[in-house]
């Protein structure tokens, strides 16, 4: 409650009988009342701000990370010139195309949103323990073929071999298999290279720090988003379940959604693209 001083002190003056009143402004105390007054300054300029910018054009963004190395010209080369017209051939029937990649999804907590008034408390998983996934996501039909293991702690050259194989076997009679994949050591290996050639499997191998270009990052993503976010499994069991089945099955799922996300637009990566560069 707003405090007033003496009268002479708050602006009320006598002169002779009658009484003047000036209008000087009424002291705020500092307890409470002052807090609250700052609070509503504070927000009233800090929305004014907000919809300057948005005047401005702006908007509030999440930020993004590009590999330091990316290099915008090559991986334009690279759709241009190799990736196109093997998708198309894809799309016509003529090749089957894979797009392969690891993910190490750990049975822990994974962040998400919701709508709520209060906050919102997850249980979490215990251990460091992961579940670790190879896949190769048919370009066309967006099947997840995939390379996973509970005893398995890590995806080697071995992974990649019997990934090879598995696609051979699915595909028993098609002749002209390629899978776009990065540029990890253990899949330029002798070993792989040797087992791909057995299985007359072409290996294209992405420009470096180029994930952007990679189809089945989009669908790891989609799968952390879906299956992962602010969700608790009771074991490791149930929780490396749920991944087989949804890597699988999303396909038969989630098909629309998965034709819109899977499309063949891809974005260019440059560090020129960065601000705040040391």
């Amino acid at each position: 409650m707003c405090k007033r001083e003496k009268t002479e002190s708050a602006g009320c003056k006598r002169t002779g009988n009658h009484r003047r009143t000036e209008q000087t402004p009424c002291k705020v105390s500092t307890g409470s009342c002052g807090n609250a007054e700052r609070k509503i300054r504070n927000l009233y300029h800090r929305n004014a701000s907000e919809n300057l910018a948005e005047k401005k054009g702006y908007q509030y963004r999440k930020t993004k990370a590009v590999p330091a190395k990316a290099n915008e010209k090559e991986q334009k080369h690279f759709v241009n010139c190799i990736l196109s017209d093997l998708l198309k051939d894809a799309e016509n029937g003529l090749k089957k195309v894979y797009f392969a990649d690891g993910v190490h999804l750990i049975y822990g907590y994974e962040k998400g949103y919701c709508w709520s008034q209060k906050p919102v408390f997850i249980p979490s998983g215990y251990g460091r323990k992961r579940v670790n996934v190879l896949g190769f996501l048919d370009a066309v039909t967006h099947q997840v073929l995939k390379v996973m293991d509970k005893e398995e702690n890590y995806l080697n050259a071995d992974s990649v071999c019997r990934g090879l194989k598995m696609i051979r076997e699915r595909n028993p009679e098609e002749k002209q298999i390629y899978i776009i994949l990065d540029n990890a050591s253990y899949q330029h290996c002798k070993k792989v290279m040797e087992t791909a050639a057995h299985y007359g499997i072409m290996l294209i191998f992405l420009p470096p720090y180029s994930p952007n270009l990679n189809l089945i990052e989009r669908f790891w993503k989609f799968l952390r988003k879906n299956l992962l976010s602010v969700r608790y499994y009771d074991s490791f069991d149930q929780f490396f379940n749920a991944i087989s089945e949804f890597v699988d099955n999303a396909y038969l799922h989630f098909n629309e959604r998965l034709d819109s996300l899977l499309s063949f637009n891809f974005q260019f990566l440059d560090i020129s693209y960065c601000s705040n560069r040391g």
